[in-house]
């Protein structure tokens, strides 16, 4: 009886073991097929929160329960980004690291020289020294399609011959916008007027001489004017003059047109997808490079073309989207 008891022991014990071993053995598994995601956005402003939450929605979409996503934000902070970036390069639990606008993706470019990269509402990955055929990084850019929109603005304001154009010179994506713009504008006799701001408390001011000097002004996706874009509004109505922005975001009263801009929130999702495809081998960033936006119409404020005394041609009508 004693050993049959042994045996009843026994038995139960390797059973215990067994079980236990399993459990571990799925917990393990569990828990090396969760994929860790850095997320570094540069700023917080409507259109960038858009591409963050879209990355993330889409991430949760397709990966569930198995995925894990650090979002840190520089708030403008150069230094701030560079410090997440080093915290994110550091980190061997994360795979790949989304990176929102040009200012996250230099800081993290800068310091990453293995991970994939998969940046969002970036205007010129190219000048950033992203595109070519051993990067790692790739994604989503917001570039505009500058040539339509001075083509509207003709239109438009065909008697226009000063364009004041808003922006930091410290944002790459911006002065790239802004060297675009001279190109095009240059052999049109219209003159551009460069108003430059290194902050958020330098705008108002900015704003003030740009309209006073211009027949019109135009901001790029540029994230300090952005932050206080209402400011900008407030300058254009009490000015009376067109105001032309590159996000539909953006898009309040005092804005008189918006260039055919990004979908944020798609494109952030797009880039969720890239991931994917990174993770399970399918494609390399550099067989990727950077994905273009998909075309969109222009914007038109009919209150504040009324209020400028704008007449919109029939024969444009079909090409843009008139908002009350």
């Amino acid at each position: 009886m004693k050993t049959f008891n042994n045996k009843i022991f026994i038995g139960f014990f390797v059973v215990i073991i067994l079980g236990a071993l399993i459990v571990s053995s799925k917990l393990s598994h569990s828990k090396k097929d969760v994929l860790t995601i850095g997320v570094l956005q540069t700023i917080s402003h409507p259109a960038l929160d858009a591409a963050r939450d879209g990355a993330i929605s889409r991430l949760k979409e397709l990966l569930g329960d198995n995925v894990c996503i650090i979002t840190q934000n520089a708030e403008g902070s150069a230094m701030t980004a560079q410090n997440i970036a080093a915290s994110f390069h550091n980190n061997k639990q994360i795979s790949a690291v989304v990176t929102i606008a040009t200012l996250a993706t230099q800081a993290m470019a800068k310091i990453e020289k293995e991970k994939p990269i998969i940046y969002c509402a970036v205007t010129d990955p190219k000048s950033l020294g992203l595109v070519h055929d051993k990067t790692n990084a790739c994604g989503i850019t917001d570039a505009v399609d500058i040539n339509q929109l001075v083509e509207r603005i003709k239109m438009l304001l065909p008697a226009a011959k000063n364009i004041a154009l808003l922006f930091n010179p410290a944002e790459a994506n911006s002065v790239s916008f802004v060297k675009d713009m001279d190109t095009i504008l240059q052999p049109l006799d219209i003159k551009s007027l460069h108003v430059g701001v290194n902050n958020e408390c330098e705008v108002s001011s900015a704003a003030t001489i740009a309209f006073e000097k211009a027949d019109a002004v135009v901001i790029p996706t540029d994230n300090t004017i952005a932050s206080v874009m209402s400011v900008v509004a407030k300058a254009a109505l009490k000015n009376n003059k067109p105001l032309f922005i590159c996000d539909d975001f953006l898009f309040t009263n005092g804005v008189f047109g918006c260039t055919g801009s990004v979908n944020y929130h798609e494109a952030g999702r797009q880039a969720a997808d890239l991931i994917m495809d990174i993770v399970n081998h399918k494609k390399t960033p550099a067989t990727i490079l950077a994905v273009g936006p998909a075309p969109k119409k222009m914007i038109v404020s009919q209150k504040m073309a009324c209020a400028l005394n704008i007449k919109i041609a029939d024969t444009l009508k079909n090409d843009i989207e008139i908002r009350e």
